[in-house]
């Protein structure tokens, strides 16, 4: 089951959009997504279907905000109901920033938005 998918629209670029969403993203998902978005969380290996790959496959803000708000059925991926819609914004600006990046390794940081094809 796919659950995200390439999208048309951009990455926000809102100011301070990223930069909350790497807040957000290393509160919330690098255990599962790690740091780099690749999906290989220190916690990845206990789940099938693993994480998804952010730097894989670029998912539109509706699917990114619909997926934080429901969680995604028979996986790990839970729903976050107390994030604001501001913060799923700049989290889906965060991850869609990961698209087509190399692993990150060390620290988190605001890239910006990157729109692929």
């Amino acid at each position: 089951m796919s659950t995200l998918h390439a999208a048309a629209e951009p990455a926000t670029s809102e100011p301070g959009g990223v930069s909350r969403g790497v807040e957000l993203y290393a509160q919330n998902c690098t255990a599962c997504h790690g740091v780099g978005g690749g999906g290989d969380g220190p916690a990845s290996l206990a789940f099938k279907p693993r994480p998804y790959n952010f730097r894989h496959l670029q998912p539109d803000v509706s699917e990114i905000d619909r997926v934080l708000r429901v969680g995604v059925p028979g996986t790990a991926m839970l729903a976050f109901p107390t994030l604001s819609e501001p913060d799923r914004q700049a989290l889906a600006a965060y991850v869609r920033s990961l698209y087509g990046q190399a692993a990150e390794q060390g620290s988190l940081k605001a890239a910006a938005p990157v729109n692929k094809p």
